[in-house]
């Protein structure tokens, strides 16, 4: 079984600012030669994808969260009386 934060603040903190340096990279090498552009296209596709999934779940995640919410607050709430025929 893992333990959770089993990584140090130190550990953390080196690899969130080596992503960004990466990142800073590869823009900076697709802005100086042109035919890594060409090159990361389809990484930059799988990228546009990942994106548009993680928007997609949070905004899931939120209206399910309104939705809970509202049924939570409606709960105390009698249900209306039919009609008797």
């Amino acid at each position: 079984m893992g333990v959770p934060h089993s990584q140090t603040t130190f550990s953390i903190l080196g690899s969130a600012g080596a992503e960004p340096a990466v990142v800073a990279a590869c823009v900076a090498a697709t802005e100086r030669f042109p035919r890594f552009t060409r090159l990361a296209t389809p990484v930059t596709a799988v990228g546009m994808i990942a994106l548009t999934a993680y928007v997609l779940h949070a905004r899931i995640a939120k209206a399910r969260q309104a939705l809970d919410e509202l049924e939570e607050s409606l709960s105390g709430i009698p249900a209306p009386r039919q009609a008797e025929e």
